[in-house]
């Protein structure tokens, strides 16, 4: 969450739908641990291809920061 704080001021300056490098940064974690988030259902998101779409809403929720 350090990161996060770093790089943008608030959860409005996101997209709306957030790729899998921004989550790593905003959870400050590696691409597998997101990637298991993922695929546990934690974080709601879609594997269209080999690119991963993330509902920035999903993200909130899962830091507790609604």
């Amino acid at each position: 969450m350090k990161r996060y704080q770093k790089r943008f001021r608030d959860w409005s300056e996101l997209p709306i739908v957030i790729n899998l490098t921004q989550l790593c940064i905003i959870l400050d974690c590696c691409d597998r641990t997101a990637v298991k988030l993922l695929n546990s259902g934690e974080i709601k998101g879609r594997l269209v291809g080999h690119q991963w779409y993330i509902d920035r809403e999903s993200v909130q929720r899962f830091v507790g920061n609604i």
